[in-house]
């Protein structure tokens, strides 16, 4: 019977005990960030982040034709205030119509770049379906889908800051 403790004993001998969870926590969080680091070194996320780089070569190519579009207009509008007082209102007039033309431009060059853009989309979409198809991991899956909003939004800056550096105008000018 002596080496059978009561309640109290034991109670008082385990003062120094382990926190169960925070281990199974920090164990978690090392084993998602190794999956990570171990995918983004030769696993899908190194194809996947190949193919997001390809994909954003690809839609600034695309974007210069509308970006040339802007800067046509821009300069033709810049010529006309600058030379208001200068020209006579036949070159006006013949300004004022490139401008409607070069505003048609835009609109054209715009749509067939949105165009061009989803169907870049689709295919870069099923080129990363296809590097990510055997992953189970959701944190690569999320990984991807991050990879894909950055991308976005570094486009979107990209474009406003071609267009305002071609065309010398500022963000307000551009969107009116």
């Amino acid at each position: 019977m002596k080496y059978i403790r009561t309640y109290e004993s034991f109670k008082n001998k385990s003062k120094q005990s382990v926190n169960e969870e925070f281990l199974g926590s920090l164990f978690k969080k090392l084993k998602n960030s190794l999956s990570m680091g171990f995918s983004k070194m030769f696993g899908s996320a190194a194809k996947v982040d190949e193919i997001i780089e390809e994909y954003e070569k690809e839609l600034k190519e695309k974007l210069a034709p509308s970006i040339k579009a802007y800067s046509n207009y821009a300069s033709l509008d810049k010529r006309l205030k600058d030379d208001n007082e200068d020209i006579s209102e036949e070159d006006a007039s013949k300004i004022k119509k490139e401008m409607e033309n070069e505003i048609n431009n835009i609109k054209k060059e715009s749509d067939i770049y949105q165009q061009q853009k989803e169907i870049i989309k689709q295919k870069f979409d099923l080129r990363i379906k296809d590097a990510t198809e055997d992953e189970d991991n959701k944190k690569i899956k999320n990984y991807v889908n991050l990879k894909k909003l950055e991308l976005e939004q570094r486009l979107i800056q990209y474009e406003i800051k071609e267009i305002s550096n071609q065309t010398g105008l500022s963000e307000e000018e551009l969107n009116n």
